[in-house]
């Protein structure tokens, strides 16, 4: 993606994975100015039992929920959430991750020029592993 997405109805984007490979949303560019803007949410992910979830962003934002919502399932594999620019909910946490696969998760929140950042009135970053068997990781 190179542009922007906006959805005033419900989901900026959202993917439902089922299937064996890996889920890879990208909803950035180079210059660090791709935006997407979701109702409820920025961008929302679920893998079911698939590989590996990767979601690159530079800025995403919502109103209702999350700015970025990503859930991994029992079978799926590592989870990985990298932005580096502002990611921000009116009215939940700005990134939301839960791993309940057999993968690590990984979160990192930042850029060169330090300049990059996550808010939301729930909480800023929220990770939760309680039933996936890998490492965690946050990095902001």
């Amino acid at each position: 993606m190179s542009g922007n997405v906006q959805s005033s109805g419900e989901d900026g984007i959202e993917a439902r994975h089922v299937g064996t490979g890996d889920l890879t949303i990208t909803a950035a560019n180079t210059a660090s100015d791709a935006q997407v803007t979701g109702n409820n949410r920025g961008i929302a992910v679920f893998n079911v039992r698939g590989g590996a979830t990767s979601i690159t962003a530079n800025n995403v934002s919502s109103t209702n929920g999350q700015a970025i919502q990503a859930y991994n399932y029992a079978n799926a594999g590592d989870l990985s959430i990298t932005v580096d620019g502002v990611v921000e909910s009116a009215a939940a946490a700005g990134i939301f991750a839960n791993q309940g696969g057999t993968g690590d998760l990984a979160i990192t929140a930042a850029n060169a020029a330090g300049d990059a950042s996550v808010s939301g009135t729930t909480n800023g970053i929220f990770a939760s592993g309680l039933t996936g068997s890998g490492a965690m990781s946050v990095t902001a």
